[in-house]
């Protein structure tokens, strides 16, 4: 599929992943795993999409160019896959536990169709720095710490033995585009910490702000300037500042949805557009429509929406390289 304007939504009860234009708001394939996608991400190139799987313990590789979408690869893995992110050369995948106590993190290849590595790491949230550096950060809740781990060029992962601590018990983590700040968001104290993650060696909480209540999942702009926060009851939209990395909330909406709670699986996506909002809600397994100014406009009709969304990205993404 090489229009750009497609989305790839979990329905982890179903056990399939939806494809769904997302001006037309209309499905266009629904693929069966027979295991409970529980999210997703998509390369790059768009060529790929990546499904993990919690129950199942199993990640799906799918080719997205051919006409149905088909599984290309499957791989078992060692811990329930929740959250998971993939590196920008869209050479790996990196998963991180979807429940309150973990053992490890994997990364997976997905030219070799193997997890290439594994470290022990109590992590409920996982991603990797878009600007190439090979920076993964991590998220341990119960412990209020975000850790730092290195992933090379063959994919392996190295602990580099630094971390932060944030202002409450981080689940998810949202990258700026430039990969200069990353975004914490904290459930149970309602903060969004800011990182400064320009140095990997040295990252520090620049600042932190306050949210509407519990925080699910955290979208940012492609030009980094503009940050969307779900929140068990609203979205709150605000305004960053890169360079003093300052949050400033600009407005918020109430959506009126039942947001499940889930470690590090984003629930929120915005459209290549930046006009729209896609919000799942899982509780009642639809995938909402909302204008950003918080308009809701409607639903994907015919999905069972539960579990992790992914858009596509702009075409002028192929071909990027790092390390």
């Amino acid at each position: 599929m090489s229009d750009s304007n497609i989305g790839i939504v979990t329905e982890r009860s179903s056990n399939r992943i939806s494809y769904f234009n997302t001006h037309t708001l209309q499905v266009l394939y629904q693929i069966n795993l027979n295991a409970d996608a529980t999210d997703v991400a998509i390369t790059r190139d768009n060529r790929n999409a990546v499904v993990s799987t919690f129950t199942s313990q199993k990640i799906f590789k799918l080719n997205n160019n051919a006409a149905p979408p088909v599984v290309e690869a499957t791989v078992a893995t060692s811990i329930y896959a929740g959250d998971i992110d993939i590196t920008p050369n869209s050479k790996y995948a990196v998963i991180s536990d979807g429940g309150p106590i973990s053992s490890s993190i994997l990364s997976y290849d997905l030219s070799a169709n193997s997890i290439v590595s594994t470290l022990s790491a109590n992590a409920q949230a996982i991603a990797a720095s878009p600007n190439g550096n090979g920076l993964i950060l991590t998220a341990t809740s119960i412990a209020g710490i975000v850790n730092c781990y290195n992933i090379d060029n063959a994919g392996t992962l190295t602990d580099t033995g630094n971390y932060v601590t944030v202002s409450g018990q981080p689940i998810n983590i949202t990258f700026a585009p430039d990969g200069n700040s990353a975004f914490i968001a904290n459930d149970f104290s309602s903060t969004i910490d800011v990182l400064d993650t320009s140095n990997p060696s040295n990252i520090t909480v620049s600042s932190s702000a306050i949210s509407s209540s519990k925080i699910q999942s955290i979208v940012v702009s492609r030009d980094g300037y503009t940050v969307y926060v779900l929140t068990t009851s609203t979205v709150d939209i605000f305004n960053y500042n890169p360079t003093t990395k300052g949050l400033i909330l600009s407005s918020s909406f109430n959506h009126n949805l039942l947001i499940t709670f889930y470690y590090g699986v984003d629930q929120m996506a915005l459209d290549l557009s930046e006009a729209i909002l896609f919000i799942i809600d899982s509780s009642n397994k639809i995938l909402n429509v909302f204008q950003t100014n918080g308009t809701l406009i409607g639903t994907v009709s015919n999905v069972q929406a539960e579990g992790g969304i992914a858009i596509y990205h702009q075409s002028s993404c192929r071909g990027i390289r790092f390390f």
